[in-house]
């Protein structure tokens, strides 16, 4: 019973629409973070919206909450970086491309060397790799994945990614030298063959 109540005590902490969304009523979180949103629209208030409507798989409006969370935040390319996923998951590769640029364009940290930083920037390059790809310009994806190879070596599914490319492209000599990469990072263990197929 403590226990219970110690989390109800927390609940009372966070705003009405995310304590319904902790209590599984989507509809009452619905509903608060909407009047959240009216009363005073801010990013946060729009990103917990977006989430829950993503959850509800309600897409479309979780995109667009997401777009004005981004519109109306100080340091937005976190929040276009998730913008930008969301259009790949929703086959919208030119809008998740527009999207990417935003990140880049609100980057404040485009020459920070920290490992989150870094990684940061590769996703975002390998975002664009399969923005690319959905597209058809496999060659604009091979080199936005080369990208995100050096600026994270030791990741061992990048370096697949690259390697599948490089195969589609008809390039089996980087495609070899991309595998072997692989499975030098895997301890030797071999690359999946469905791996390179998807």
């Amino acid at each position: 019973m403590r226990a219970l109540l110690g989390s109800h005590e927390r609940l009372r902490e966070v705003e009405p629409g995310v304590a319904f969304q902790i209590l599984s009523r989507t509809a009452d979180a619905e509903k608060e973070l909407r009047r959240s949103v009216e009363l005073q629209p801010d990013e946060h208030n729009l990103y917990e919206l977006a989430k829950l409507l993503w959850g509800e798989q309600r897409p479309d409006e979780a995109v667009q909450a997401l777009l004005k969370a981004a519109e109306l935040s100080l340091q937005p390319e976190g929040l276009y970086f998730d913008l930008a996923n969301a259009d790949l998951k929703l086959q919208r590769p030119q809008e998740a491309l527009s999207a990417f640029d935003k990140v880049d364009r609100f980057d404040y940290k485009p020459d920070d060397i920290t490992p989150e930083v870094v990684e940061f920037h590769a996703r975002v390059a390998e975002g664009r790799a399969s923005a690319w790809n959905l597209l058809g310009n496999t060659q604009r994806a091979s080199e936005f994945q080369l990208a995100a190879v050096n600026l994270t070596p030791r990741n061992r599914d990048r370096w697949i990614e690259l390697a599948r490319l490089y195969r589609l492209l008809g390039r089996p000599s980087e495609a070899d030298k991309a595998l072997q990469a692989a499975q030098k990072l895997g301890g030797g263990k071999e690359v999946p063959s469905d791996h390179l197929s998807r």
